[in-house]
């Protein structure tokens, strides 16, 4: 008898865990989703409609999705988990995919029980089934998880193969899909990601990961120290360090300054010999009240900034979690047109610049590239490649501190030049200031958008002056040379 009440409170237990509410999946406030490459997609509910009987229809914020079969972007539907979700009274949630399909989640199913998830060609389909009900730890809390496995069939109900058969998703009972793929792209090519995407962040119970602030992304210490490398294609590459000195938080607690020690050195692999360095005190202050959040830290991850039906200049935005399982919030700044000549499609367009711009959280900008196609390619990228924050590293430095970045005997032969150009762009007469080069025996050379020399004068004064009366309007650049012909230095100017 008492074997048998064991058993019976033992299935009692059982049922009962499947029976409880499975349902918050479209929980308010936002939903983060980690795959294995670090990179973050999210669910935010923008609105509710409830249809009656207890069903609800969820809308999700607009993303840029790219298709890998025609290249193109599509810019009308939502998130991880589509444009639309709608849940029945009965605990059944549809998800609308790309095709316009619906994907089926039964959340108060029974374990054993089978269903069609979605559709395939040729009246085949993939089955959901119940397959275990398990303890595990979700967003650092313990919770019960129903596990969902996969299996294609015919028409008939046999078997099929198919790249989702065995493969899992799994529903908390308290914080809704806790290992998924990307339900947008499913069934088709798009979602065989050998990276499921794993629950991890909710801003409605505020666990794991968070929406970065200016605050979480500016928050240095005294002794934090970071490195850079940099690259500009025109002709020289850098190595950085700084170092937090000092921090002074002022205002209501919404303004920061920091001083900071600071080196560079730069090279031209045009002239070995010439090297331009700085070593320095400097201060950076950062306003917290003036950098709103929704310019863009409070943008979701693939979020558009703005578009419209037949072109759009559309900042795009990624999240992942890069040095360190640190997070980064990164903008890209594309320009996006429409094409329906053949088949409607949103593709990029190559007009313009495309700065990237990488925010970490607890260390700053941590990449920055500029492509400038104009006749030609002008690009300049800055990378993090090392950084220490109390006990915590990262990387590989570029020297063990300033000092030996740049050591005493290179800094009192090095140079800082610059090159001022006014008016520009100038139409016939430009003065041109030289800071921080050598005083004398140099020159100067005019190169136009061809890379042909239009201009190559020897430089007697600082200030001097350029005449370009009769120069064809367009791009030059200006470049400054030493006595032996080797290039200290270049500027682009314009000619109108």
């Amino acid at each position: 008898m008492k074997n048998f009440f064991l058993l019976f409170l033992f299935c009692f237990l059982a049922a009962f865990g499947f029976a409880q509410d499975y349902q918050d999946i479209c929980s308010p406030g936002i939903t983060f989703f980690k795959n294995t490459s670090g990179n973050i997609l999210a669910f935010r509910q923008d609105s509710v409609y409830p249809r009656g009987n207890g069903d609800t229809i969820f809308i999700s914020y607009r993303t840029i999705h790219l298709f890998q079969v025609n290249s193109c972007y599509d810019t009308t539907n939502g998130s991880i988990l589509g444009r639309e979700v709608y849940k029945q009274h009965d605990g059944t949630f549809y998800f609308f995919n790309w095709n316009h399909d619906t994907l089926t989640i039964k959340t108060q199913a029974m374990l054993h029980d089978t269903w069609k998830f979605c559709n395939l060609p040729s009246g085949s389909y993939i089955e959901a089934k119940v397959t275990d009900s398990t303890q595990d730890t979700i967003l650092g809390h313990p919770d019960q998880v129903k596990v969902f496995t996969f299996q294609a069939r015919d028409q008939n109900g046999d078997t099929l193969a198919n790249f989702l058969n065995q493969k899992t998703i799994r529903l908390s009972r308290h914080y809704g899909l806790f290992r998924t793929f990307d339900l947008y792209f499913m069934p088709d090519v798009e979602a065989n990601d050998p990276s499921v995407y794993v629950l991890s962040g909710k801003t409605a119970s505020h666990s794991g990961i968070q929406n970065l602030t200016w605050k979480d992304i500016y928050n240095f210490d005294v002794g934090d120290e970071f490195h850079w490398t940099g690259y500009w294609s025109e002709g020289s590459n850098w190595q950085t360090i700084k170092r937090v000195l000092n921090k002074e938080v002022f205002g209501n607690y919404d303004s920061v300054r920091y001083t900071l020690e600071h080196c560079q050195i730069t090279r031209f692999p045009m002239n070995p010999t010439y090297i331009v360095t700085v070593y320095d005190t400097i201060r950076e202050t950062y306003y917290f009240d003036r950098m709103p959040d929704d310019s863009i830290i409070g943008l979701l991850p693939d979020a558009l900034q703005r578009d419209n039906t037949t072109s759009g200049d559309a900042c795009r935005f990624s999240r992942k979690v890069i040095f360190n399982e640190r997070q980064t919030q990164e903008s890209q700044y594309r320009l996006f047109h429409f094409d329906n000549t053949i088949n409607p499609c949103w593709s990029n367009a190559m007009e313009g610049g495309t700065p990237v711009y990488d925010y970490s959280e607890g260390l700053g900008v941590t990449f920055y590239s500029f492509v400038l196609i104009d006749g030609q390619v002008d690009q300049r990228d800055e990378t993090m490649v090392y950084y220490k924050k109390g006990n915590e590293t990262w990387g590989t430095p570029v020297a063990s501190g300033c000092k030996q970045l740049v050591p005493a005997e290179v800094l009192t032969k090095s140079y800082r030049p610059e090159i001022k150009i006014k008016p520009n762009p100038a139409e016939t007469l430009a003065e041109i200031t030289l800071e921080g080069f050598p005083p004398s025996g140099l020159s100067y050379s005019l190169t136009n958008d061809l890379g042909q020399s239009v201009l190559m004068l020897g430089i007697h004064s600082n200030p001097f002056s350029l005449n370009c009366a009769g120069l064809p309007a367009g791009l030059y650049v200006l470049g400054i040379m030493d006595g032996n012909g080797s290039i200290l230095g270049m500027k682009r100017m314009i000619i109108k």
